[in-house]
């Protein structure tokens, strides 16, 4: 997932020169749309590739984590909540990766491009990630709720998982803004996932850093 992160960066900076922009406005034009596709065909299979690997990984390291805390704490609802959320999120993002994905192909043989249609195309595939966004703040929620309970992980990985959590639910609301500095295509509309992608890294690493065995020894 951060490499997805990384890779939206590398996509849509394009040099840095319409920083904070970094995909095309939500308010752009159809022509706008299609030419940024055009202009970064392969670079946007690539991030969709990453995407699709990350949210894989996604389900997979919640799975364990569920695991781990229904070991240490018993299951309850919060902890059944986790994994149909995580579910819930990877597919609403995986689906904004074909719709995408039409865009890129849009200008090459056997795919015209129609720029009413790449509009479209462009707004769903927003509607679709920030969708995914938001089941993505209500797993993070569910998971600091876990977290509290259990009292395993440190504290920062409570707050931290309540902070994100937030932003991700929050940063649903950027396609209130059709061109501006929040507008979905920029660093703001962005930025509570790339929070969520090293949050992923750093929840993983303190999982591996504990120890269930000794926290049921010890209850």
């Amino acid at each position: 997932m951060p490499l997805m992160f990384v890779t939206m960066i590398v996509v849509g900076a394009d040099g840095m020169a319409h920083f904070p922009k970094l995909y095309p406005y939500w308010g752009d034009t159809g022509a706008q749309i299609a030419a940024w596709f055009a202009e970064h065909r392969v670079a946007v299979g690539l991030e969709v590739a990453a995407a699709a690997a990350g949210l894989v990984l996604l389900i997979w390291l919640i799975s364990g984590l569920t695991t781990y805390l229904e070991t240490c704490g018993g299951r309850t609802v919060v902890t059944r909540m986790l994994t149909p959320a995580a579910v819930a999120t990877s597919v609403s993002m995986q689906a904004s990766n074909p719709v995408w994905l039409l865009n890129a192909l849009a200008g090459t043989p056997g795919h015209p491009t129609v720029e009413a249609f790449a509009k479209y195309t462009y707004e769903l595939s927003w509607m679709l990630y920030l969708s995914g966004q938001m089941y993505g703040a209500l797993l993070l929620l569910a998971t600091a709720f876990a977290f509290r309970r259990t009292r395993i992980f440190p504290g920062w990985a409570v707050w931290s998982t309540v902070g994100v959590g937030i932003l991700c639910a929050l940063g649903v609301f950027v396609m209130l803004d059709g061109k501006g500095s929040l507008a979905p295509g920029t660093l703001a509309s962005v930025l509570p996932w790339a929070l969520f992608s090293f949050w992923v890294i750093a929840v993983g690493i303190a999982l591996l850093r504990l120890r269930p065995d000794l926290y049921i020894d010890n209850r």
